[in-house]
């Protein structure tokens, strides 16, 4: 992975080298070599190599006089692996979005529940939170836990386990690559909306074809039967360029379906839940989690709520249903999306 560092009037740009997690790994310039190679321990502390560079551990910004790096919501300590003040939030909470069952939550300083060589944290709040774990073929391929900002975890399949060389980073990136494309094709999608592209495409295909089949017939006949020539192979050409033009569209529609049904732009949506949408309004929340949440969300949902539209539960949550307000926060919350 490749991040710029802007250049000058004077020198070109070079481009930061980044590893899975996001650390600074070395810069390549105009020459394409590698310089400032970097290494680390797991918490981040640099043991080898030197950049003047701040933005190095997971990108965060290291302040050069205290050595500690700015993760927004707070400092880092590299060379202790905890945080410099205890985690916090905006409701009042003896212990910020902990998990009772994970004891590794219940520690306010603590970096990514002690998984630093698999998870990063985005805004200081990650690490104090109940776990979502999501599975493909029994494998478990992401982990990660949510608080005001989650972690973000980069292990697949347990591939690369932190190996800080070379050739085990590309083998993680290929792995990453791969299961994302998995992940893309054996997405959720809802039928209506697939049947929908795939009828869109055929129609626009059909009108496309009938009027250039039409054009090219009529042309074609012209050359054989000038005025007779010309109806009829107008005709004939339109029919046949509407039967292959409506079949041309469907497979493109299919194919657009593929990916704006699974992102939910086929259904009106930008891929996210819109509460002030009214076609995701009338959606129950089972189905807005099928198509916009992340599965692990259903743990802790609740489920007699599940089979309800967006619009009941909300209004239900303004009565005072504290199960429909944790619902309503739950399917709100950025947090879990896809």
């Amino acid at each position: 992975m490749f991040a710029e560092v802007a250049g000058t009037e004077t020198a070109l740009p070079n481009y930061r080298l980044l590893d899975h997690l996001g650390n600074q790994v070395g810069t390549v310039g105009s020459t394409i070599l590698l310089t400032n190679p970097l290494d680390y321990t797991p918490f981040g502390q640099t043991f080898s190599g030197s950049t003047n560079d701040p933005f190095i551990f997971t990108g965060k910004e290291r302040d050069i006089e205290s050595g500690n790096d700015n993760f927004g919501a707070r400092y880092y300590s590299s060379s202790t692996g905890r945080f410099m003040s205890p985690d916090w939030s905006s409701d009042p909470d003896a212990i910020p979005f902990a998990d009772l069952s994970n004891p590794q939550s219940l520690n306010l300083y603590g970096y990514v529940q002690n998984n630093p060589l698999s998870v990063t944290d985005p805004d200081g709040h990650c690490g104090n939170s109940y776990s979502l774990t999501e599975s493909f073929d029994g494998n478990v391929i992401q982990s990660e836990s949510s608080s005001d900002g989650p972690c973000i975890s980069t292990t697949i399949n347990g591939i690369l386990n932190g190996i800080g060389n070379a050739g085990s980073r590309l083998a993680q990136t290929a792995t990453q690559a791969a299961q994302q494309v998995t992940n893309f094709v054996n997405a959720p999608r809802s039928a209506t909306c697939m049947a929908g592209a795939a009828a869109g495409g055929a129609a626009t295909g059909a009108v496309v074809g009938g009027v250039t089949g039409g054009i090219a017939g009529g042309a074609g006949g012209t050359l054989v039967a000038p005025g007779i020539g010309t109806v009829g192979g107008g005709v004939a050409g339109a029919a046949e360029g509407t039967t292959y033009g409506a079949m041309a569209g469907a497979s493109l529609g299919t194919a657009y379906g593929m990916f704006s049904c699974a992102t939910g732009a086929g259904s009106g949506g930008s891929g996210k839940f819109d509460k002030r949408n009214p076609s995701h309004r009338k959606m129950t929340a089972s189905e807005i989690i099928s198509q916009f949440k992340k599965g692990g969300i259903r743990s802790v949902f609740p489920s007699e709520k599940l089979g309800l539209t967006f619009e009941t539960i909300e209004s239900q949550a303004r009565s005072g249903d504290s199960a429909a307000q944790t619902a309503v926060k739950l399917l709100t919350d950025s947090r879990f999306n896809k």
